[in-house]
């Protein structure tokens, strides 16, 4: 366990050292190159059981009886956007449908360069379990040509997403997209009331070696961004968040809009845009050291085919920024 623990560290390190420095150069493959399934590829179990899925989670992944055949390989992938975990597919119709009448989980095991990485699990929305493990929701709310790995909702806990053999065999393959990487600059108390307002400022930058098309809050107007967003959070040195009306923006008299491609700001390979959002409806935030969490994310239900402008196209996801922490005054 402890190596397999020191392997996902160092991976993840190295993979960030290539996001720094060849991340500009990955372009996913346009030809038809056909890849080994063991690549890398998503297996379902040939024996899943109906209940207790769950207590798989500490089974070794060597004695699972995978099915013969994969539900997703590299053949599959028109590349994998490693900033979000969303898996972009050649054809929609390779994200198969689930039938929750026979299991609300299927578990899963990712396999690359041969070996088995790690283990996640197809969860319906209407389970009210929580894996321990990487997660595919379903339905899910994304275009039908995108699967999204999330990671389980446990603080602390090793990104299983992050293997090193899932990332070398994406890198080898030309289907590694490096995606946005998102920074949050500054965060202070710009007016008290009744209700407290911050300001906070972050930056977005495209990783990729193309364009993309990014939300603007500019554009959006803030109201329509922090919907999309939840805005930013603020959480004591004792843990607990401090508490806020829901998407109450100063200065705003907007309503949430069908999404508008006029939302979006074109980003360059390598550009960056900074933005300084205001949000009011704080609780009170008293004198003390809070840590500051930032979503960066936008309209998730584009289609492929508006997805599109000209060449080029929209980014879907959401990316967490890298959190703060801020001394404040009361």
């Amino acid at each position: 366990m402890k190596r397999a623990i020191t392997c996902i560290f160092t991976g993840f390190a190295i993979f960030l050292l290539l996001l720094g420095t060849v991340s500009c150069t990955l372009d996913h493959k346009n030809d038809n190159t056909v890849y080994p399934a063991d690549d890398f590829a998503i297996y379902f179990l040939a024996d899943t059981p109906e209940n207790n899925v769950y207590p798989l989670n500490d089974t070794d992944l060597s004695t699972l009886n995978l099915a013969s055949t994969p539900w997703i390989t590299l053949n599959d992938i028109d590349y994998y956007d490693f900033s979000t975990h969303y898996i972009y597919l050649k054809n929609a119709e390779s994200n198969l449908k689930f039938d929750p009448k026979k299991s609300f989980v299927y578990p899963f095991v990712v396999v690359a360069g041969g070996e088995r990485c790690y283990l996640g699990h197809v969860v319906h929305i209407a389970s009210s379990s929580l894996a321990l493990t990487p997660m595919i929701y379903y339905p899910g709310f994304l275009p039908a040509d995108i699967l999204e790995i999330r990671r389980n909702g446990l603080d602390g806990t090793i990104d299983a997403r992050n293997d090193p053999r899932v990332i070398e065999a994406l890198i080898n393959s030309g289907k590694c997209r490096a995606g946005l990487s998102v920074t949050l600059n500054e965060v202070k108390i710009v007016e008290r009331t009744v209700i407290d307002t911050l300001s906070y400022t972050f930056t977005v930058t495209n990783r990729e070696n193309r364009t993309l098309w990014v939300p603007d809050p500019v554009k959006m107007g803030s109201y329509n961004f922090c919907y999309y967003t939840g805005g930013i959070y603020l959480k004591s040195a004792t843990g607990q968040y401090i508490s806020k009306n829901s998407y109450s923006i100063l200065g705003s008299s907007s309503t949430i809009l069908v999404w508008d491609r006029d939302w979006f700001t074109r980003l360059e390979a390598g550009q960056s845009m900074k933005r300084t959002m205001i949000e009011t409806g704080f609780s009170p935030i008293f004198h003390g050291v809070y840590t500051c969490i930032f979503g960066y994310s936008g309209p998730q239900d584009i289609e492929l085919s508006e997805r599109r402008i000209g060449e080029e196209q929209i980014w879907l996801g959401t990316v967490a920024a890298s959190k703060i922490v801020v001394q404040l005054e009361y």
